[in-house]
């Protein structure tokens, strides 16, 4: 007879997963709690930071990311705020419809909270349309979509000089974007993901690509700043203040 799990042996395995990454588990076989650390906790008089900005991982890279036809600005705010995390140039929407959205009646409060503790940002360009949106010389696009023959993105090795592009919050990647990317990801899921959620899984495959095997493009990272700081000057007449990102 074949053997199987038993369901608690099932469940207490996704709560050693769970705390491997949170630190704590409940002990379900009786009421008390039971707390057991985990390996990556800090230390009793130290404090994790929420996030921590740092150059981008790839040797002499720079990176942008932006959202085709938006119709949700806290997701841009989110887009932004990863961006700003995890080394990134500038962020940018394509065609962004944010009157439509139900979330629009909450923009004020939103950002007056921003206001009132602002985090770090990285320039933001509005385009209006996905094929009236330009990219700096000399970096690769790559589009982040459910097609069949996208890469998976864990195996995907990323450019040193990347533009990273997403689809809309409810559709497809325009065939703008699509035709001109160098690169087609996926994020192997049973089914779509929320774009900012997609965002920062990408941008963290982005972090730990350096591990992978292979090449690596060593790349003079101040002429790639210096080329996005004048692609930025260029097109300065398209920047605005970037959308407030979900509230934490």
């Amino acid at each position: 007879m074949k053997a199987t799990a038993s369901p608690y042996c099932s469940r207490l395995c996704e709560y050693h997963w769970f705390a491997s990454i949170f630190g704590t588990i409940t002990d379900c076989r009786s009421r008390r709690r039971t707390v057991i650390p985990a390996r990556r906790m800090t230390g009793p008089t130290e404090k994790a930071p929420m996030s921590t900005p740092i150059e981008d991982p790839v040797a002499g890279g720079c990176f942008a990311i932006g959202l085709d036809r938006s119709s949700k600005p806290f997701n841009a705010g989110t887009l932004n705020r990863l961006a700003a995390a995890h080394g990134g140039s500038y962020t940018f929407t394509a065609g962004a419809d944010w009157q439509a959205s139900r979330h629009w009646r909450f923009w004020e409060e939103a950002a007056a909270a921003e206001a009132a503790a602002p985090r770090p940002t990285v320039p933001h360009l509005a385009f209006e349309t996905p094929a009236a949106t330009v990219f700096p010389d000399g970096f690769t696009l790559v589009a982040v979509e459910l097609t069949p023959d996208a890469v998976d993105l864990p195996s995907f090795r990323h450019p040193s000089r990347a533009i990273y592009v997403l689809g809309p919050e409810r559709g497809m990647l325009a065939p703008e974007f699509l035709d001109r990317a160098a690169h087609v990801v996926k994020i192997p899921m049973r089914f779509s993901l929320n774009v900012a959620m997609a965002a920062s899984l990408v941008l963290f495959d982005r972090l730990r690509s350096r591990e992978r095997p292979g090449p690596v493009q060593k790349l003079n990272r101040r002429q790639a700043e210096a080329t996005m700081a004048s692609f930025l000057d260029t097109h300065r007449s398209l920047m605005e203040p970037p959308p407030p990102p979900y509230a934490d």
